[in-house]
């Protein structure tokens, strides 16, 4: 089980993929401060699809979030060649 600690770190890690805690509350709409982001444990699940979308895949909901969203989806394999 992964310790409060470890989940903030991987939380801030994500975060600065993402460009950063002042990036990211100025980028949501409506903005966030920069002090609430850095706070974060782990992201808010309502905030995760605008992270994902701000930072254009980047940073996945599934990254953020496995424990809502799950696993990511598995990439379909190329139809073959004929």
């Amino acid at each position: 089980m992964e310790t409060k600690q470890a989940r903030k770190a991987n939380t801030q890690a994500m975060i600065g993929r993402a460009g950063g805690p002042v990036l990211v509350g100025r980028l949501y709409q409506p903005r966030i401060s920069s002090q609430a982001v850095s706070q974060w444990v782990l992201v808010p699940a309502r905030r995760c699809l605008a992270i994902e979308r701000i930072t254009q895949g980047q940073v996945s909901r599934y990254q953020l979030r496995p424990d809502v969203y799950g696993p990511a989806p598995q990439a379909e394999p190329p139809a073959p060649a004929v």
